[in-house]
């Protein structure tokens, strides 16, 4: 998975996870975020669909309760492979 990281706004709490396996369902995002310890620290995860495919169009939008927060998701998701259909 690679998390967007450009320059931050010191007060960004929002980040977009791209390459996402289209595999995942948002369950499963969220899965792996709690393995990480980010459970209970974001209120909002968004994972588009294709319908038609009935998979994941391999990006999410999720959104933390600080900055800090989404600082130390990026330092830690960056570049980082999800694990369950690896």
């Amino acid at each position: 998975v690679e998390a967007e990281a450009p320059v931050w706004s010191e007060s960004a709490t929002t980040v977009m996870v791209r390459n996402i396996p289209n595999r995942y369902k948002v369950e499963e995002i969220i899965a792996e975020m709690k393995a990480k310890d980010f459970g209970g620290l974001f209120d909002f995860v968004y994972l588009p669909i294709d319908f038609k495919l009935k998979k994941n169009k391999g990006y999410a939008f999720i959104n933390f309760n600080c900055p800090r927060t989404r600082a130390r998701f990026v330092s830690v998701f960056d570049r980082c492979a999800l694990t369950r259909y690896a």
